[in-house]
């Protein structure tokens, strides 16, 4: 899937533009379609913090 391709290995970056991981997979909805999550490899060293 075109999408897929596009989106796996996108860096993820919270509301501080502070780098959290990368887009490892995709979760779709097999009846509408869309995406219903993103599957993230969490970035090294990350301590807490607030994703959103």
């Amino acid at each position: 899937m075109k999408i897929i391709e596009n989106i796996i290995g996108k860096e993820v970056v919270n509301t501080d533009a502070v780098l959290i991981g990368k887009v490892s997979d995709v979760e779709f909805n097999d009846v509408t379609k869309e995406v219903e999550s993103l599957i993230l490899k969490k970035r090294r060293n990350i301590r807490n913090f607030e994703y959103f």
